[in-house]
């Protein structure tokens, strides 16, 4: 049997440092999360691949202030090379 580890994560990951230290553009965020994939896989190079959860589908069952930061909005952002 051929048993592979996949992680699985969210797609958007940030805390204030991350805020002040890197753009908050589309492009920059992409290198960002590329430069973590690329050093997680380099750290742990049994892993087969990743899970990525991309973001709400809606906020329907959000009580207070949707605070959402999504960094892929569009269906291209999603299929972005």
């Amino acid at each position: 049997m051929d048993f592979r580890v996949f992680i699985t994560t969210d797609i958007v990951f940030s805390n204030e440092y991350l805020q002040e230290m890197i753009p908050q553009d589309f492009a920059s965020q992409l290198d960002l999360l590329y430069s973590a994939f690329e050093q997680v896989f380099r750290d742990f190079p049994l892993l087969s691949g990743a899970i990525l959860r991309i973001g709400e589908a809606d906020g329907v069952d959000v009580d207070g202030f949707f605070r959402s930061r999504l960094l892929v909005r569009t269906a291209a952002e999603g299929n972005s090379p």
